[in-house]
């Protein structure tokens, strides 16, 4: 059984916490470090083979199944530019294809730290500002590699998508703003976020909706208010990106 799990929620990064069902499957979400604050977690890989650690980092659009073994769990979903994963990548240990296109990277050389850091938020609970401002104060400190860069159309884009998360804007529309066709569109946001941008749409209403239930909305009018159909169809998109129920957060007031 899932138990109640604490969500801290800005506008570029979600992190969440708790103790989830053993098997904690995500699809194609952004990226994501995740943390076990107690044994190894186990992920199987698609030759068969299994790979056990106490943290892994996995790019943007990737879907994965990871077996919790009862562990508690911080999952720190970074951002969709991709400047979170280019500054953590380079201080994971090991590395692994788990298909053509993605690698899964293990063994977090600051694992210890993040971990002392999920406790705390477990333990004391600080405010959303507080406890998010910790994880970027870490983050911030890693060097960014002068090798990355986030189109800037792409940019636009991911702005428009945010300020009008609630709304299914026609891509021909989208397109109108950055002067690109729509098959070149979409293929240059999913090179840039590793998502298409239906998914990237779903996953601000998703922070959204956290954000209110946080607040203390009903889980259908916080549904409701964020653009999905109905309250089923939020926890659904809620397995699906961050593997937990959005009754998991139901009545964690942190902010």
């Amino acid at each position: 059984m899932e138990e109640q799990s604490i969500f801290y929620v800005s506008e570029k990064r979600c992190v969440v916490i708790g103790q989830t069902d053993r098997c904690l499957n995500k699809k194609k979400a952004t990226a994501c470090l995740t943390i076990s604050l107690d044994d190894e977690l186990s992920v199987q890989l698609e030759n068969g083979s299994s790979l056990r650690a106490k943290s892994f980092l996995v790019p943007s659009g990737t879907s994965i199944s990871l077996n919790t073994n009862g562990a508690r769990v911080a999952q720190y979903f970074l951002d969709e530019q991709g400047a979170d994963f280019a500054r953590i990548s380079p201080f994971m240990r090991d590395a692994q294809f788990i298909n053509g296109e993605s690698t899964i990277y293990s063994d977090l050389v600051y694992e210890e730290y993040l971990a002392t850091l999920s406790d705390f938020y477990l333990m004391q609970q600080p405010t959303v500002d507080v406890g998010l401002q910790l994880f970027e104060n870490w983050l911030l400190k890693l060097p960014l590699s002068g090798t990355y860069k986030c189109d800037l159309r792409v940019q636009l884009v991911l702005a428009t998508i945010k300020e009008h998360y609630k709304e299914n804007i026609a891509m021909e529309d989208i397109t109108e703003k950055v002067g690109l066709s729509v098959p070149r569109l979409s293929q240059l946001f999913k090179e840039s976020t590793g998502l298409p941008i239906r998914r990237v749409r779903l996953w601000y209403r998703v922070l959204a909706a956290t954000d209110k239930i946080n607040q203390g909305y009903p889980l259908t009018e916080a549904a409701l208010d964020s653009g999905f159909s109905d309250y089923a169809h939020m926890s659904r998109v809620f397995k699906e990106l961050i593997g937990v129920k959005p009754s998991t957060i139901k009545g964690m007031v942190l902010n």
